[in-house]
């Protein structure tokens, strides 16, 4: 039986030591190793292969065996191997697990000492905290980053965002969709990867707006002088009521025959005129709403002596 063992040196992070049976120190606990290096027996040379085999502190059998070949010692006579190359399938995460190297020669086998022991653990992250969408939505992906014998799953927390990618192993491309979004507010949901949130913000959906009713034009009458009337004198007094049933009047203009004798903006809706010669005239008014809709009143006819 090799007797062969070695002293407690620390290389690097992230390294399982092997001894043999010997003078055997215990190393301190490694998280998420990913080498092995042991001290090969003196008679490497007669080994046909070494397998690693990996332990649970309470197990007496191995839960996984490895056949990692037979590597050539390194200068300074130890042997490294690259878990993250030789291992296709990797301990349960969080389990204190311990390592043995196994020589296999022809028809004889010797293992080693346990190693230090260590856990794999899962580190998590994604490529960005969340995403907007407009009110159409629409579909994306965000990246999860983990070790590759991680396991996971992603959720979504609302029923307008489905998820496409449920759950996996290692890191991976996490896609969504996200539904048309028909109400005024805006609203906000969550996926869950690998208990991380990740957070959807989608845009209210664009308002029509209100229709709006037509202007109504004003109405306007001519109050003074009244039809059939005679007036007499040289001033004249013309008088008009107007109104807006959805606004306010701006202005009243009189025509006398058709031409601009005076204007009122305020009421009562009032001027004097004074005629050039005697006669029959029409009185006319035309009224102007706040928002510029006119209206002419009836012509009113009077004699002027």
């Amino acid at each position: 039986m090799w007797m062969r063992s070695r002293r407690a040196i620390s290389r690097a992070a992230f390294t399982l030591l092997v001894a043999w049976a010997g003078n055997v120190t215990v190393y301190a606990q490694t998280v998420n190793p990913n080498v092995v290096e042991f001290l090969p027996p003196a008679d490497h040379s007669q080994v046909s292969r070494y397998d690693l085999a990996f332990y649970t502190l309470t197990a007496g059998d191995p839960f996984l065996t490895v056949n990692i070949g037979k590597p050539t010692p390194q200068l300074d006579g130890l042997i490294r191997v690259d878990l993250t190359r030789t291992l296709t399938s990797w301990p349960e995460p969080n389990v204190i697990s311990a390592a043995r190297v196994i020589s296999v020669a022809s028809g004889a086998s010797n293992a080693s000492l346990h190693s230090n022991s260590f856990v794999f653990q899962c580190d998590f992250s994604l490529s960005s905290t969340g995403q907007s969408f407009s009110a159409s939505g629409g579909s994306s992906t965000v990246s999860l980053t983990t070790q590759s014998y991680c396991s996971w799953k992603a959720t979504s927390s609302s029923s307008w965002i489905t998820v496409s990618t449920a759950g996996g192993t290692g890191s991976a491309t996490v896609g969504y969709s996200v539904a048309p979004h028909t109400s005024t507010t805006n609203r906000t949901g969550t996926v869950t990867v690998a208990g991380l949130t990740y957070t959807v913000t989608q845009a209210a959906a664009a308002t029509s707006p209100s229709p709006v009713a037509p202007n109504a034009p004003p109405t306007v009458t001519i109050t003074r002088p009244s039809a059939g009337s005679t007036i007499n004198g040289r001033q004249v007094k013309i008088d008009a009521s107007a109104s807006d049933s959805d606004g306010s009047i701006a202005s009243v203009a009189f025509y006398v025959d058709d031409k601009l004798v005076g204007t009122s903006s305020k009421a009562p809706y009032s001027i004097q005129w004074s005629p050039d010669t005697n006669g029959t005239y029409t009185f006319k008014a035309l009224a102007t709403d706040n928002l510029g809709a006119t209206a002419w009143s009836p012509p009113v006819t009077a004699t002027v002596r």
